[in-house]
């Protein structure tokens, strides 16, 4: 790819997973959206404790609650404070209204309550019509509210002890009468609430304030428009903050037109509050509808108009006003970059310092008013657009963007007439910002489920493909399916539904699945080809974006029962099946068949049976392939036991699957079933024994073991805790990296058979259990963990007996039994390059060349370390050599070639030799067992060699040409470093991806330094350069190979990129020697700037910057 043009991006700034928030950023948000004031807090990573202390870590999910239904219209209004979030929910209840309230506790939110008024609303009462926060007060409007049986309005207020939410006070207007709609809009701010009463004298409106001294609260003040007029509507919006009342007439008439729109601001001088100023649109036109939501934050104001017509009817603008030597003045207009009629631009606002969002609730993208947001950041006073996203199921009619609130990083939105649980349940959900764009993290449900489809049986995940099975879905009775997700920068969306084509039902299609790259392989063993439950496996070829039509995979001597395509696994060339019941070794025995692709056709190379294997092993029910490694579950083999399980281990020896060794559990205990699920990565594998019974009442085991030569050793047993109630532990594996994931189907905790996951991470040679995984909504039965997939710091779990509420197909009546549903956590990213102390952040580190000094700055507690170690004549090779998750202070001599290691562990060292002079050090992680493995690059003959830290084996591989610069990163996301160069004289780079083969583009031009990064947070390096000339950055996307530019940083900084504040993704950092300054645009913090260093200094992180 040639660099042809230049565009900016914006710097979102991005948290992901369990990031607090400095003090400074703990202010109050001032907005209003619609009917409400909204403030926001950092929402995400959802850690809570649970039994042993072990974190729970859920999912972050839509607002979509499980008891929400038809007309409930969740999410007409939201507020945020700090660690609370409070959705209304005002059709709840034949529309006597509700509002759930969700608390974060640790790094998790939970619900904490559900509030109904505590005098009993009647039906149509609208409670949580609108709702707004103040620390541990809210206010909940009431519009229909009635006082001695007339609908006048009222405002509840709550208050928060500890957990516990009480009803406070009932509000009501002094001067109350009927229809005055008091509540339809609410704002607080302290002690100071503002109430509109849209419908008083005849719809002109009024606001009131009322102001709590001690626990007592009072009216204050009854605000009315100076020009008030009849229908103007002046009170449908406020907003509060900082001793100023900002209120929307939407209808009122102006100098602009009939019903143009106006909006008011009030503020209190101390003797009482008075209208300060009028505030109108510039460009205003009658019927805009100007003032029909508002939003205020220290001195700026947003004000939206749904109906102007710019380009086009009803388009849509947003308004934004700035304070100036004590008068509002107009500083913009906001409008959509592809305006069209009806969007309704502007029918929600937030603003927060710099940044504001805009709901466009009738947006067309995702079908009719399915709606959308716009998010906008000011320099200066220019305001620009900067991303426009949906929620990740918005569909036609849902609205999204009726509603937003805004703090810092974090965006809250609603689609009030979602269907997700009936119409118009509505639904709310959390964005958070990534660089460059906001990313929602949610769950799965299949778009057309039906009851018994069993979505979540089996799945895996490519790079940014998801693919889950619903072996009961009902093309013919119980004949199968596969759901297919693509991520993009707003969320998963739903592509495409794969069948077995001419299914007539009975097949399970989609019981084993395995994706690589574009070529997916897909078990069906209740198929009937070679008679009853013979079973049948099914190749599919992606091109583009469509799925061709599949290669049918049958055993030569296919034969009833044989239940082949039981287990499925796919790497290159090959393809495994096991048929775990076939007959050939006696009844149940098992076998497994490999398949090769020969260029034009999968032909059938061996079938594999144990040569001790008897009748009920069943040999084949599951499989682990890598390369020329092949290993077999036998879950009912008896060598250790009555069915105590074994692992066979078969390697490629040329051309034949040939038996190396035997592995079995190191309890060998009857009935352990060791075997029934296996993974493999790089040098380790990891299977489940689902029936050991090792701890009393704990039914589980998972075993990882460590490869050797012709055989594999015991390494670690993984075992469930005794807070853990219930069984199946190791029904389910995946391994990736330093990370092992089981799962517990049954596990008890939450309700019988609810289920669990549990989260390993491997520091060192140990694997301590980091995170006890279980869903929001987990219900008896679920099966929560039948089956599990590691991505990269993902991890996807299924639920396929989960029960969900929704519509039949004729919206008649719900259905779900047993449905299913997939579920999506996102896991800390493990050592972090440049991380010295093991906190998953880099840390600001200089190496002084004269003394050989080290110096680093602890993220962790902000204390400075410091060691002599090497001279300016070696070269920095830092990185994690031990696996403990802490990166090592290292360097390479280039004249000996040798290495030397200082330990993070104890800071004791080590040396060893190899290279020679003149090659270039390039270590990464190659094998993929998170540990750094030592690596050279010797350009001259253009020869990588690799000393694999899994086996100590060499790897000899050529790949580029004489005066390429290594460039070592994870550019396919596939948890395993790829051997890449860059081409300075051309500005080209190749890479040879572990998973894709060779990927060759040019980007950058002479002079260019090379930084590769995930910059982006999708888990893949992203080619990128930094242009020392003018300080610019230019990053090609990972995600599509779109690219955007940015300016930070001067001529002589010297780039320095990593990832500084923990999240995942690399923040743009410069080190400017002539002041010894760190200059870091972090995701989560902005612009953070360091001074640590001294003249002459050396920035660590920027020793694999390539020039």
């Amino acid at each position: 790819m040639k660099l042809l043009g230049l565009f900016k991006t914006c710097f979102v700034i991005i948290i992901l997973f369990g990031v607090s928030i400095s003090p400074a950023q703990h202010r109050k948000l001032r907005d209003a959206t619609n009917n409400l004031n909204t403030r926001s807090s950092s929402f995400l990573s959802t850690i809570s404790l649970f039994g042993d202390g072990t974190p729970i870590l859920n999912d972050v999910f839509a607002f979509d609650q499980d008891r929400t239904g038809i007309r409930d219209t969740l999410g007409d209004s939201i507020a945020i404070d700090n660690d609370t979030i409070a959705i209304g929910a005002p059709g709840d209840d034949a529309n006597r209204g509700s509002v759930y309230v969700y608390r974060k506790v640790g790094n998790s939110w939970v619900e904490e309550a559900k509030l109904i008024a505590e005098d009993d609303t009647e039906v149509n009462d609208m409670f949580g019509n609108s709702v707004s926060l103040s620390g541990d007060t809210l206010i909940v409007g009431t519009p229909e509210s009635t006082v001695s049986g007339n609908p006048v309005g009222a405002a509840y207020i709550f208050t928060r002890t500890g957990s516990e939410w009480i009803d406070t006070a009932r509000l009501v207007a002094n001067d109350a009468t009927v229809s005055d709609r008091f509540g339809f809009a609410v704002s607080i701010d302290g002690d100071v609430a503002a109430i509109g009463a849209i419908g008083d004298a005849g719809f002109t409106g009024s606001v009131y304030i009322f102001r709590r001294s001690g626990s007592n609260w009072a009216e204050e003040d009854k605000l009315t428009a100076s020009d008030a007029a009849s229908s103007s509507r002046f009170g449908e919006t406020v907003a509060i903050d900082n001793g100023y009342v900002v209120v929307g007439a939407s209808r009122a008439s102006n100098a602009n037109g009939s019903e143009a729109g106006a909006a008011y601001v009030f503020s209190d001088d101390g003797t009482g509050w008075a209208e300060d100023q009028i505030l109108l649109a510039s460009d205003g036109g009658e019927d805009d509808n100007f003032g029909g939501s508002v939003a205020v934050h220290s001195d700026t104001i947003v004000i939206g108009a749904t109906d102007v017509d710019d380009t086009a009817n009803n388009e849509g603008a947003a308004y934004v006003f700035t304070l100036s030597r004590g008068t509002w003045r107009q500083q913009d207009i906001l409008r959509s970059t592809t305006p069209n009629a009806n969007d309704r631009f502007g029918s929600a606002v937030a603003v927060d310092g710099n940044r504001a969002v805009v709901g466009s609730r009738s947006d067309d993208d995702l079908g009719n008013f399915s709606g959308s947001v716009y998010e906008f950041t000011r320099t200066g006073s220019t305001w620009t657009q900067q991303d426009k996203f949906h929620a990740v199921d918005t569909g036609s009619g849902d609205g999204f963007g009726s509603a937003v609130a805004l703090f810092g990083d974090t965006i809250a939105a609603s689609s009030p007439s979602n269907d997700l649980r009936g119409p118009l349940s509505g639904s709310a959900y959390v964005f958070e910002a990534r660089f460059p764009g906001w990313s929602q993290v949610g769950r799965f449900l299949p778009y057309d489920g039906q009851e018994d489809d069993l979505l979540g049986r089996a799945m895996d995940i490519d790079g940014d493909t998801l693919l889950i099975s619903a072996v009961d879905d009902d093309l013919g009775t119980d004949s199968g399916s596969i759901y297919e997700f693509t991520r993009t920068s707003n969320g998963w969306y739903p592509r495409e539904k794969i069948y077995l084509f001419g299914s007539t039902g009975g097949e399970q299609f989609g019981s084993a699945l395995d994706l690589e790259g574009d070529t997916l392989v897909v078990g069906a063993p209740s198929n009937d080809p070679n008679g009853n439950l013979s079973g049948s496996a099914h190749v599919f070829r992606r091109s583009g974006q469509t799925w061709q039509f599949p290669a049918h995979l049958l055993p030569s001597d296919g034969s009833e029962g044989a239940r082949f395509g039981n287990a499925v696994a796919i790497d290159g060339n090959t393809i495994a099946v096991g048929a775990f019941t076939d007959g050939e070794a006696g009844t149940g025995a098992g076998a497994v068949y490999v398949f090769t692709f020969d260029g034009f056709a999968w032909i059938e190379q061996q079938k594999i049976i144990g040569s001790d294997t008897e009748a009920d092993d069943r040999f084949g029910t599951s499989l682990a392939l890598q390369g020329d490694t092949l290993l077999i579950g036998s879950p009912r083999d008896d060598q250790a036991g009555n069915n105590a399980g074994a692992v066979y281990f078969y390697e490629l020896d040329n051309g034949s699957w040939t038996f190396r060794s035997k592995s079995f559990s190191a309890n060998q205990e009857p009935s352990g079933e060791f075997g029934t699920s296996l993974a493999i990565s790089g040098s380790y594998f990891v299977a489940g024994a689902p029936g050991e019974n090792i701890v009393a009442g704990l039914e589980g085991g998972a075993h990882v073991y460590v490869k050797g030569t012709n055989q594999w050793f015991r390494h670690a047993d993984l075992f469930p805790s005794q807070a853990d109630i219930g069984q199946k532990f190791g029904e389910s594996v995946s391994i990736r990296g330093g990370y092992i994931v089981v799962g517990a189907r049954e596990e008890s905790s939450l309700g019988s058979a609810a289920g669990a996951a549990f989260v390993f991470r491997r520091r060192g040679d140990i694997w301590t259990r980091d995170y006890k995984l279980v869903p929001n909504g987990l219900s008896e039965f679920d099966t929560f963990g039948e089956t599990v997939v590691l991505g990269n710091n993902e991890v996807f779990v299924g639920a396929p007996f989960t029960s969900i509420s929704g519509l039949s197909e004729n919206a008649s009546s719900f259905v779900g039994g047993e449905q299913g549903r997939a579920y999506q956590f996102l896991l800390p990213p493990i050592g972090s390059r440049f991380d010295f102390d093991g906190d998953s952040r880099a840390d600001v580190s200089i190496f002084r060349p004269g003394p050989g000094e080290w110096w680093y700055l602890r993220s962790s507690d902000g204390g400075n370390y410091a060691t002599q170690f090497g001279s300016s004549s070696d070269v920095l090779v830092p990185a994690d050599y031990t696996g403990d998750g802490r990166t090592d202070i290292a360097f390479f001599n280039p004249t000996l070639g040798e290495w030397f290691v200082l330990r993070s562990e104890d800071d004791t060292f080590y040396s060893f030799p190899f290279g020679a002079s003149g090659d270039i050090p390039a270590p990464g992680d190659f094998d993929g067992d998170g540990t750094a493995d030592p690596a050279v690059f010797r350009s001259a003959t253009a020869t990588w060699f690799i000393l694999r830290s899994s086996d100590g084996q060499v790897s000899i591989q050529g790949f580029g040409a004489a005066g390429d610069k290594p460039t070592i990163a994870d550019f396919d996301g596939d948890g395993t470093d790829d051997i890449a160069i860059y081409r300075p004289s051309s500005s080209e780079w190749w890479q040879l991806r572990s998973s894709e083969g060779v990927v060759a583009l040019q980007f950058g031009a002479t002079g260019d330094k090379a930084v590769p990064a995930d910059f982006t947070g999708d888990g893949k390096a992203d080619i990128a350069f930094f242009r020392p000339s003018n300080g610019n950055w230019f990053v090609l996307r990972s995600e599509d190979n779109s690219f955007y530019s940015f300016p930070f940083g001067a001529t002589g900084d010297i780039p320095a990129p990593a990832d500084y504040d923990g999240d995942g993704t690399a923040d743009p950092t410069v080190y400017r020697p002539a002041g010894a300054t760190w200059f870091s645009l972090q995701s989560t913090a902005g612009t953070v700037i360091t001074a640590f260093g001294a003249a002459g200094d050396q920035p660590v992180p920027a020793s694999y910057v390539v020039e």
